[in-house]
């Protein structure tokens, strides 16, 4: 099978692997809004308590004061989609050992629950600040979320793409690279040179 049709294949199963897993997300999401708002509350402001609500994420201001907003919702679905979008590329990357992309989930979801731990932190300090006064009003930190829910999936996705989707130079696969890695270290063992 040529690479374009193979790379075709592999993007294909990917958005089928995306849409399973956003439709899983329903039963998944909750125990994940659950764990991203207790690591979160240790971070976030005194006065802010947050909370996981079915599949959102509620911040509420329990300050005296009685102007400004008092709280705010985060849809739980727009916490995942990154990960969940990089997960589909990963479990669909074409010659890639399974071993390595394991690897690369955890280490997906891992890091975006230390990022999302921030976000969700910066938001309750936004939303106490503009209740309170402060350095920054939740409007002023808006323009954060975006940056951390669909500029940092793009990187990390197009990052694991350019590393493992598209061809090596002098191979085809990292499959067929690790085979002349190992022909090479084969032929110094045996005393021959490669050039």
């Amino acid at each position: 099978m040529g690479y374009a049709r193979r790379v075709g294949l592999s993007a294909t199963l990917a958005v089928l692997i995306l849409v399973v897993l956003a439709l899983g997300w329903r039963y998944i999401g909750p125990s994940y809004d659950r764990i991203l708002a207790a690591s979160a509350r240790p971070f976030g402001a005194p006065v802010v308590s947050i909370q996981a609500e079915g599949m959102e994420l509620a911040l509420r201001y329990r300050g005296q004061e009685e102007s400004g907003p008092r709280w705010t919702r985060i849809k739980g679905l727009s916490l995942a989609y990154g990960p969940l979008l990089v997960t589909a590329l990963i479990l669909a990357t074409p010659a890639c050992a399974w071993r390595r992309r394991v690897l690369g989930m955890v280490a997906v979801w891992l890091g975006f629950l230390v990022v999302g731990v921030g976000a969700v932190a910066l938001l309750s300090w936004g939303l106490a600040w503009t209740v309170e006064g402060g350095p920054f009003t939740l409007a002023g930190l808006a323009p954060v979320m975006p940056m951390v829910y669909v500029g940092l999936p793009a990187v990390v996705g197009g990052a694991w793409c350019l590393k493992y989707w598209l061809p090596h130079a002098g191979s085809t696969s990292p499959a067929t690279g690790r085979r002349t890695a190992m022909r090479r270290d084969t032929r110094r063992r045996a005393g021959t040179s490669t050039g």
